[in-house]
This record gives C-alpha cells, sequence and structure tokens, in this order.
C-alpha cells in the first residue's frame, strides 16, 4: 500500500519500491517514525474522502488524525 500511494504522487517505480522497503517494517509501518503518519494519510485519502462525503450526506463532520476516525 506504501508503494502505491507513493507511486500515485508521481515517484517512479523503482524509487517507490526503495522508499516503501525503507519505511516499512515486515511490510508494516513502524509505530514512532517520523514518515509513518504522513504516509498513513497518503494511504487513506480516498478513504477519506469517501467518509467525509457519506459524514456530509447525513449533517455530521468527519475528522481523522492518523488512525483516529471522529
Amino acid at each position: 500500500m506504501v508503494k502505491l500511494a507513493l507511486a500515485r504522487t508521481g515517484i517512479p517505480e523503482i524509487p517507490s519500491t526503495l522508499l516503501a522497503d525503507f519505511v516499512t517494517l515486515d511490510g508494516h509501518l513502524p509505530l514512532g517514525i517520523h514518515s509513518s503518519p504522513t504516509l498513513a494519510n497518503l494511504i487513506c485519502l480516498d478513504l477519506d474522502i469517501e467518509l467525509d462525503a457519506l459524514a456530509k450526506s447525513k449533517d455530521c463532520r468527519y475528522t481523522r488524525y492518523a488512525d483516529d476516525i471522529s
């Protein structure tokens, strides 16, 4: 998912793969490194758009910080 998210920003395949390998541990974003929240936000962009639209349709507000949804 990290590699795909990086590729969506226009980063070519080989650098995306190398960067994804560098910032993940056993295929997961590790806690505590500075890039994890930013990458999680990038990965969840489509989810955010869909949940925001759903919330607006119900006259509600949607917010998320990293993995905290309200």
